[in-house]
């Protein structure tokens, strides 16, 4: 085989690496994704799924007590996202109160690739933190 009939195939392979085609994409949490400890519990949605870089995403959070009791507006429900690769500033925003238990927010992720979001739920001395890692489409 001639260096040519090599060479050509991969360069187009290359480029298609470099520029992010061919990546797999979806979220690789299902939904909702939950979290709990001893006191605490959370679930989150985010739409669209997976997350489009440049739109809006919506993130939406059910946090009660581990009873079931919806937490008040008083608690803080944060979530924080960061690019797994590449060296890029933290997003993070504090979900607003809708009503009883329930939170919600919008984030705008700037680049395709994989990522971590976290969810900080916070109510009074108690607190809940869980990462999970989401994969951006194209």
């Amino acid at each position: 085989m001639h260096r040519a009939n090599v060479a050509i195939p991969l360069m187009g392979l290359m480029s298609a690496m470099l520029c992010g085609c061919g990546h797999t994409t979806g979220a690789t949490a299902r939904l909702p994704a939950t979290a709990h400890n001893a006191y605490l519990k959370a679930s989150i949605r985010w739409r669209p799924n997976p997350p489009i870089p440049l739109k809006h995403w919506n993130l939406a959070v059910i946090a009660t007590t581990r009873k079931g009791t919806p937490l008040p507006q008083t608690a803080r429900v944060q979530v924080t996202i960061q690019m797994t690769t590449m060296q890029m500033p933290p997003i993070q925003d504090t979900l607003h109160w809708v009503s009883p238990g329930h939170y919600m927010g919008q984030v705008i992720i700037v680049m395709p690739g994989t990522l971590t979001l976290q969810i900080s739920v916070t109510m009074k001395s108690e607190s809940l933190t869980k990462t999970w890692m989401v994969v951006t489409a194209n």
